[in-house]
């Protein structure tokens, strides 16, 4: 009878600690598992395209809204090359009649009088593009400003009656 007593003894329960150790486990588990999902998401999705090239009335239309500016009526073939991570750079191209002038790049960004220096180029080449050739330039207006983005400009205003607009912008 002592014997049947001692098997019938109900059983005793796991500690409070023992039970706590295991849903901590079990949680981490989960978490790990949702975070490592999240983070592959993530990741996916940042190193996914990240330049894009785009020209036109396209190209146009993604400037100015990039770069909150209105570009003269009057300017045509645009092109455009975008790229970005963390922070992004864009590189305009366009072309406007000489009588359109300069007026309305200091109405519209934060650049004051452009500088008539041919040693003060602050658009660089971009072997990649084969159509960014600021370098080729021999007579021309250039400067800089802002702050996030910042800016770069350089008219080309070697033909004498259509300029070519290199433009640049880029947050740090």
């Amino acid at each position: 009878m002592v014997e049947k007593l001692k098997r019938k003894q109900k059983r005793r329960s796991w500690p409070w600690w023992a039970k706590f150790g295991i849903a901590f486990v079990i949680v981490l588990a989960v978490g790990g598992v949702a975070f490592f999902a999240f983070t592959m998401w993530a990741v996916n999705d940042a190193f996914g395209n990240t330049n894009f090239d785009w020209q036109g009335d396209e190209a146009r239309t993604k400037a100015q809204d990039l770069l909150d500016v209105t570009f003269p009526d009057e300017a045509a073939n645009f092109l455009m090359h975008y790229m970005s991570w963390t922070d992004w750079h864009a590189s305009v191209r366009f072309e406007i009649p000489a009588a359109v002038g300069t007026d309305w790049v200091s109405e519209q960004m934060c650049f004051g009088e452009l500088a008539r220096n041919p040693g003060l180029i602050y658009v660089l080449p971009n072997d990649s593009l084969d159509w960014w050739q600021p370098q080729q330039s021999e007579d021309n207006l250039s400067g800089s400003c802002g702050n996030d983005p910042y800016y770069h400009i350089l008219i080309d205003q070697t033909d004498p009656d259509t300029w070519i607009v290199y433009l640049t912008a880029n947050t740090t």
